[in-house]
């Protein structure tokens, strides 16, 4: 049997409403982040506006630069692909390939391949 897991990101200020992005900040040395509703993001912002017209904007490093590239979406680091990842995306590839559609060799499977890969192979169990 198949599961579904999904993810809710809910406002850290509040604990309830849905948090709409992740904001960055860093004080004394320290960095943060919270998850906020586009309001609260909003009044966070607008709470640190006077400061920040007064701040200077420190360059990033190219260390933080690479950390910062190499986080998904939901701000967790990419995972290393398994063994059995690799070969289900050699699989897509493999067969996109036979099926006329253009994939490259390396990188990310466009979302609409691997969606008619899996409408093609459903129900079966493929590497």
């Amino acid at each position: 049997m198949a599961h579904r897991v999904t993810a809710v990101l809910v406002d850290d200020l509040d604990g309830h409403s849905a948090a709409d992005e992740t904001v960055y900040f860093a004080l004394d040395g320290l960095n943060y982040e919270i998850d906020l509703s586009d309001e609260h993001a909003d009044q966070l912002r607008e709470c640190l506006r006077p400061w920040r017209e007064h701040a200077r904007v420190v360059p990033q490093s190219r260390r933080q630069r690479r950390r910062q590239v190499n986080r998904q979406a939901n701000g967790q680091p990419h995972r290393a692909m398994s063994r059995v990842d690799r070969a289900h995306a050699q699989a897509i590839r493999t067969w996109a390939l036979a099926n006329g559609l253009r994939v490259s060799a390396r990188g990310k499977i466009p979302d609409a391949i691997h969606r008619a890969f899996e409408e093609a192979h459903a129900g079966e169990r493929v590497a």
